[in-house]
């Protein structure tokens, strides 16, 4: 990380001196130029004027129409000169801004790629370790369930990773939602069902929860609902509760789920609907996560119509609000 920011700051330096450098030859071509067209014009002034002593013919005319070439040559100079430096940053800023999305995108498949080693190894070893102690060891019948409960929550963690992979390169070929008429409660009650059973010390309410139907994809709906519950318990601390709320306002359905967690910055707030994006550096991070939930939440949204907002939570934590077109 320090050898690949240093060879950035490198970049830019060189590109500071690039763009400062040929800056200063067009400002000294130019005023060559400038001094070059300016000599011209005193030198065929003075040659009309000797000439107009010669044959006695006034030389007014002739300077003025002089006169006014030169001005339209000094404009044209200048002008020049602007255009081409105005296309120069243009080109640098065109440069730039392709080097640092290349760059930002390089970073996000790297924090992806090590997320998802992470996110690999762990369950794996855990479950090499339960079968080395099973093998190994003769154990009581209570001490086998409880191993045998932990890795199965491992193997689930296991196939909503490779899920939410195989979901994201859905989604970027033509990604088509089945919709029927669905109760959002029950999509609901099932996903709080389903989080509570693998987080049973954490408080999760449900508060003004209509019992709206919608035309939906079940199961792609309980994929954005079981998501944005997921996220609220592991970016907020554990005494804190998580509220799901789902209410009709002017034609739709809102469904909000509130976490009282760290938040998210209003520059990230975009960000983190991309894919790969995650907020901190993949080195040190210790939640778990790969990047793509909050962006399979984005798009399932969007296949059904709706839209996906984030907002802040007072005094603190986020507000994941889903709006979805009403029956």
């Amino acid at each position: 990380m320090k050898e690949r920011g240093l060879l950035t700051r490198r970049m830019q330096a060189l590109s500071y001196f690039f763009i400062g450098y040929v800056l200063l030859a067009f400002m000294w071509w130019t005023y060559l130029l400038y001094l070059k067209n300016e000599d011209a014009y005193h030198s065929k002034k003075e040659i009309i004027e000797l000439k107009s002593r010669i044959t006695n013919v006034d030389p007014k005319p002739i300077v003025n129409a002089l006169t006014n070439e030169y001005v339209t040559q000094r404009y044209m100079i200048i002008g020049e000169s602007f255009i081409l430096v105005s296309m120069l940053f243009g080109f640098v800023a065109l440069f730039n801004k392709a080097y640092y999305r290349g760059i930002a995108s390089a970073n996000k498949e790297r924090n992806f790629l090590l997320s998802v080693t992470h996110e690999l190894k762990t369950p794996l070893a855990s479950i090499r370790l339960a079968l080395e102690t099973f093998f190994k060891r003769d154990l009581k019948h209570e001490q086998i369930r409880r191993l045998s409960a932990l890795n199965i929550q491992e193997v689930d963690r296991l196939d909503h990773l490779v899920s939410n992979i195989l979901l994201t390169a859905r989604m970027d070929n033509n990604f088509v939602v089945d919709k029927r008429a669905e109760s959002i409660q029950e999509i609901v009650n099932y996903c709080v069902e389903l989080v509570e059973r693998k987080q049973p010390d954490r408080l999760i309410e449900l508060q003004q929860c209509e019992d709206c139907r919608v035309m939906v994809d079940k199961n792609a709906m309980i994929q954005v609902v079981q998501n944005l519950l997921s996220n609220a318990v592991k970016y907020s601390p554990e005494a804190s509760p998580i509220i799901i709320k789902v209410a009709t306002v002017g034609g739709e359905v809102q469904i909000d789920v509130v976490d009282e967690g760290f938040g998210i910055p209003n520059k990230e707030k975009l960000k983190v609907l991309s894919k790969f994006y995650r907020i901190g550096n993949e080195d040190t991070r210790e939640t778990q996560g790969t990047g793509l939930g909050l962006y399979i939440v984005r798009k399932i949204v969007q296949a059904h119509g709706g839209e996906l907002l984030i907002l802040d939570n007072e005094p603190k934590g986020t507000i994941m609000r889903v709006l979805l077109k009403s029956m």
